[in-house]
């Protein structure tokens, strides 16, 4: 319903009240807009704005269920969304742009990360940020096996402990705008108003951390990465190369250039 006039529309967006006529009379087949693909998962509304069905279903964290309990908050970023994902798939950025929170420890020198697909839409990535000690950084193909299952990252968003979660929504507004949406997770106790306590107090500190980012990633140009464009990369930057490949894929599934 519009929030406005009250005009009372169909799944198909075909007008069927007109308050202002009265709910008896007939309404004219011009009163017609766009309909669009929604779908409700995890709390969230899924739109699929595309023409064509929706390529897949909304899937969220397999992990997070009801026993966790949840606070949020929501930004408004004036940044193309593909920036904002790709800020959280850097592990290099957290010692500097996060020495006092979430990067403390001077851990400056970055192994190759270790990219695991899991499916079309989802990866993990393997992070091994050390303490310089002289030697440079390591390849992933001489990273130890066992090494690979102690900090990890999944592509929906970072794991802290098997109690608690923080996640990061991103939704495109136009080319140059995005709204972030950040949720703290949470399973400590078995009291879930305690829980729910819990993750409100978390809310400052996590703030804190979007700041950081935000800080830099807004004097980021061009505004919108591509998988081609004209910088030069190094291995630490690998879970961002994966990100950009998959997208010009998706992309090109989907015929359209923007994206």
């Amino acid at each position: 319903m519009c929030p406005s006039h009250g005009f009372e529309y169909d799944g198909t967006g075909r007008v069927r009240v007109i308050p202002a006529n009265g709910r008896v009379s007939p309404v004219p087949q011009n009163f017609q807009v766009k309909a669009y693909h929604v779908a409700e998962a995890a709390d969230f509304i899924w739109l699929w704005y595309g023409d064509d069905e929706p390529r897949y279903q909304p899937k969220f964290f397999e992990d997070i269920d009801n026993s966790f309990e949840y606070s949020e908050f929501w930004e408004s970023w004036n940044v193309h969304y593909s920036r904002a994902i790709e800020n959280q798939l850097d592990p290099m950025h957290l010692p500097f742009v996060h020495y006092n929170t979430i990067g403390r420890g001077n851990r400056t020198v970055v192994d190759e990360p270790i990219v695991k697909w899991v499916d079309d839409t989802m990866f993990y990535f393997y992070v091994f940020n050390r303490v310089d000690d002289g030697t440079p950084a390591k390849r992933a193909d001489q990273i130890q096996g066992d090494a690979r299952t102690q900090v990890y990252l999944e592509f929906k968003f970072p794991n802290i402990t098997d109690n608690m979660r923080v996640t990061a929504a991103f939704a495109p507004v136009d080319e140059e705008n995005t709204v972030l949406y950040i949720r703290y997770y949470v399973r400590l106790t078995k009291i879930r108003l305690l829980d729910k306590l819990i993750a409100i107090a978390g809310i400052p500190f996590n703030k804190v951390v979007l700041h950081q980012d935000r800080a830099v990633v807004l004097t980021q140009v061009p505004k919108k990465s591509e998988l081609k464009m004209n910088e030069n990369l190094i291995p630490g930057d690998s879970p961002i190369l994966e990100y950009r490949k998959k997208r010009a894929i998706l992309k090109g599934e989907s015929g359209g250039s923007n994206g």
